[in-house]
């Protein structure tokens, strides 16, 4: 793992300077990239672009794009979550509308957008304290 050094001086942003420094950092042999969002213990949300963003970034390197929304309901405040399966889901739609072929496979249409390359991770026991 290498971890993604995001600044509290620029927000927690996920930019795409911060993601080509980790990836440089593991030499380019990286797999996958895996996201916190909302992060835990900071309780970041990350904005819809910057979702999108990470997601083309990741597709540009061929790695797999993970997002643990593990914490997905325990958001306070005024920041609102988005699930990347969501933002995903109503980009692909928008691209059929458009005809748009966004994600070409037949099991991208069958994930809802996502395509083979994302995941999304949540369970009920962190937002609901089962243990």
């Amino acid at each position: 793992l290498v971890k993604v050094m995001t600044k509290a001086a620029e927000g927690f942003r996920l930019s795409e300077g911060v993601l080509e420094e980790a990836f440089q950092r593991a030499g380019g042999m990286a797999r996958a990239l895996l996201v916190t969002h909302p992060s835990n213990p900071m309780g970041h949300v990350y904005s819809e672009d910057e979702l999108s963003n990470a997601v083309a970034w990741a597709r540009s390197k061929n790695l797999h794009f993970v997002s643990d929304e593990i914490y997905a309901c325990s958001v306070f405040g005024t920041s609102s979550f988005s699930s990347v399966a969501s933002l995903l889901k109503r980009k692909s739609e928008e691209g059929r509308e458009k005809n748009l072929q966004l994600f070409p496979s037949e099991s991208s249409r069958q994930n809802e957008g996502m395509g083979e390359d994302v995941h999304v991770l949540w369970g009920l026991s962190k937002d609901f304290g089962l243990s």
